[in-house]
């Protein structure tokens, strides 16, 4: 999983920040994807209520479809190609 050093000095190279970004956004999907899987039942059932009902994912498969969404992309941000942003 994604590990900044604070210390660390931030590269010159645009294109470095943006691979740095995508990065840290896989970290942070990676981590909040690995909590809602071994969350409680209650926390699930909460975040399940909470994507129903205020975003009208559907109430038997939407928990499932938003973790694997999770998943996916932070799978994919380190792979897009350098050029894009």
């Amino acid at each position: 999983m994604f590990q900044q050093d604070p210390e660390q000095e931030r590269p010159d190279d645009a294109i470095e920040d943006r691979v740095d970004v995508r990065d840290h956004l896989a970290g942070l999907l990676e981590l909040t994807d690995e909590f809602f899987r071994q969350a409680s039942p209650q926390v699930r059932a909460e975040l399940a209520l909470f994507l129903t009902t205020q975003h009208g994912w559907n109430p038997r498969t939407g928990l499932h479809a938003y973790l694997d969404s999770l998943s996916f992309t932070a799978l994919g941000l380190p792979h897009q190609e350098r050029g894009s942003s």
